[in-house]
Order: C-alpha cells, then structure tokens, then sequence
C-alpha cells in the first residue's frame, strides 16, 4: 500500500513537472512574440514620428522664405546657391548659406 502510494506521489510530482515546463515554455514563446510585435510598432511608430518632423522641418523652411510648396524652397536655394559661389563671400555667410542649403534639403 505504502509503495503504491509513494509511486502515485512520483507520478503526481513528474506530472506537476512536465506542466510547469510546457507553461513555462508558452510563457517564453508568448514573450518573444508580443517582444516582436513592440518592435514592429517602434519602427512604424518612429516612421511616422520621421515623416512628421521632415514636414514640420520643410514648412519652417518655406515660412522663412514667406512662401510655400516647392516655389518658395527653390526661392531658397537661389538665395543661398548664389552666397556659396561666391568667392567673395565672409566665412560667417558662406556658413550660414551650407546649413540654410542643408535644411532645404
């Protein structure tokens, strides 16, 4: 009688093992795929917040200009194309023209 209990707890216990490893592993599996799907969701996330500041960056551009669309940002560039080839242009110009050619583009 002792024996036949004492190998019902051993079976119980394997039992209890063998489940705690298989929820253990979809635990793990169910990690790996929502760590995925936040990966997914940062990069389409972070490409959206990329298209945004290039929008906001291109409307700064054409409001220093007083403009907008493509009229006002090629209105830029023959402002400052004409300061960079020029070779009497001062350093400070010549640097503000490359970092306002920069933004443009």
């Amino acid at each position: 009688m002792l024996g036949a209990l004492l190998a019902v707890s051993v079976l119980g216990l394997g039992y209890l093992q063998y489940r705690s490893a298989a929820e253990l592993t979809d635990l793990r599996m169910q990690a790996a795929e929502r760590s995925t799907a936040e990966a997914a969701f940062r990069a389409s996330a972070q490409e959206t917040l990329d298209r945004i500041n290039a929008e906001i960056s291109r409307m700064r551009v054409e409001q220093r200009v007083g403009g907008q669309g493509p009229k006002a940002l090629l209105e830029m560039l023959r402002i400052h194309a004409d300061t960079l080839v020029n070779a009497r242009a001062t350093a400070p110009d010549f640097q503000n023209a490359q970092e306002q050619m920069r933004g443009v583009m």
